[in-house]
């Protein structure tokens, strides 16, 4: 028998778990994506984040640091790499240029 009315008793709870799962709170709206400007979740993460790096102990903020310039620092070398390219892209572009109208020219005069 006890057996028997604990187990009325889990099934109980469980449809009450249940049913204050499926209803939305009624204080708040639910949250979509789509409802939050960008920028409302991109301060909210970052909140998240300063408040997770402040939770740190000291020598974990320091290599998060210490990663964090690393990143940063290669994240530079590639967009600098990435303009250099492009530069030295636009002058061999130049150089064929002049030399398609050099060639042009010298072929007209002949």
């Amino acid at each position: 028998m006890s057996n028997d009315q604990s187990d009325r008793e889990l099934q109980r709870r469980l449809e009450k778990l249940e049913i204050e799962l499926n209803t939305p709170p009624s204080s708040a709206q639910p949250v979509t994506p789509g409802n939050q400007k960008p920028s409302a979740t991109v301060s909210s993460n970052l909140n998240k984040f300063i408040s997770l790096f402040k939770a740190l102990p000291n020598a974990g903020k320091i290599i998060v640091a210490g990663v964090g310039i690393v990143v940063g620092f290669a994240i530079l070398r590639t967009l600098l790499s990435l303009v250099a390219s492009l530069f030295s892209l636009a002058f061999l572009g130049l150089l064929v240029y002049g030399m398609y109208q050099f060639l042009l020219n010298r072929n007209r005069a002949a």
